[in-house]
C-alpha cells in the first residue's frame, strides 16, 4: 500500500543526497531511522518524498507518509496531536476506526504489533520535536522511519542524520529548465544565473520566481530579477516580492 504523495515535477537533482539516502534506507542492517534536516524551504520534503517512491520496492508492506505540521505547506500551524497521528495510521493498515484504542500509548503498541514482520516505510514530514516522533517509531528492523525537520533531533537515539544544503547555481538553473522550459532560460542565461543566485538556493524561492514569470509571459527574467529587494534576506522575502 502507498500512500506517499507525487513526487514533485521539478525536483532539483540532489543526486548524491538521493544517492546516500537510498541507500542508507535499504540498508536493513544500519540504523532504521534517518532524519533529514535543513532550513526552511530548502527542500527536504521534495527529498524525502522522492527518496521513498524510490524505496517502495525494498518497503512492499506499505510507504507511509504523515504530515506533522511542523515543515512544508502547513508550516506554523498547530502540530497533530500523537494520539490522532496514531489513528490514522492504524486506519491506513486496516484496524477499524471503531477498534481504535483511546491512548495514545496503547495505540503505538498496537502499531508496533501491526507492522513487527512487516517491510514498512514511514515519512515523517515535519517534525519540531523528538516528542512529536518518539511514539511513532516502530522499532523493528523490517521497518524504516524517514523524518524531516528544521532540526537533526539530536536527542533521538540511533537515528542517522543527512543535512540537505541550499541548491548550487548549476541544479537551481536545472530546476529553472524543469519549470519554464530550456529554450526560455537559455535565452537569457545571464539573468537566469543571476535568478539562481537570488534566491539562494531555496527550491521554494525558486518556484515562486517561476510562478510569477508563468503568470506573464510578457516579464522576462532580467525584469524580475531587477524588482527583487535588495540582498540581506531576499530569500526569505521573495515569495511575497514576485507574488504580486
Amino acid at each position: 500500500m502507498c500512500q506517499l504523495p507525487p513526487a514533485a515535477a521539478d525536483f532539483a537533482a540532489r543526486d548524491l543526497d538521493r544517492r546516500l539516502l537510498v541507500d542508507g534506507l535499504a540498508d536493513v542492517h544500519g540504523p532504521r531511522v534517518t532524519v533529514v534536516w535543513g532550513p526552511e524551504g530548502v527542500g527536504k520534503t521534495e527529498l524525502a518524498v522522492r527518496v521513498a517512491h524510490e524505496l517502495r520496492p525494498s518497503f512492499p508492506d506499505g510507504q507511509w507518509y504523515v504530515a506533522l505540521n511542523g515543515d512544508g505547506p502547513s508550516a506554523g500551524t498547530e502540530p497533530k496531536p500523537v494520539a490522532d497521528v496514531l489513528a490514522d495510521l492504524l486506519i491506513a493498515i486496516g484496524v477499524p476506526a471503531n477498534a481504535l484504542p483511546r491512548s495514545a500509548e496503547a495505540r503505538a503498541a498496537v502499531l508496533r504489533a501491526r507492522i513487527s514482520d512487516r517491510r514498512v516505510l514511514l515519512v515523517l514530514d515535519g517534525a519540531r520535536n523528538v516528542q512529536e516522533v518518539r511514539a511513532l517509531l516502530p522499532g523493528t528492523p523490517s521497518a524504516a522511519v524517514l523524518i524531516t525537520s528544521r532540526s537533526a533531533l539530536g536527542e533521538l537515539p540511533g537515528a542517522r542524520r543527512h543535512s540537505v544544503a541550499a541548491l548550487t547555481v548549476d541544479e537551481s538553473l536545472a530546476m529553472l529548465n524543469a519549470m519554464l522550459g530550456e529554450n526560455r532560460v537559455r535565452a537569457e542565461i545571464t539573468a537566469a544565473r543571476e535568478l539562481a543566485d537570488a534566491c539562494a538556493g531555496v527550491p521554494q524561492a525558486l518556484r515562486a520566481a517561476s510562478a510569477r514569470l508563468l503568470a506573464d509571459p510578457r516579464l522576462s527574467l532580467g525584469d524580475l530579477v531587477r524588482e527583487l529587494p535588495p540582498a540581506p534576506g531576499r530569500q526569505r522575502e521573495l515569495h511575497y516580492a514576485v507574488a504580486g
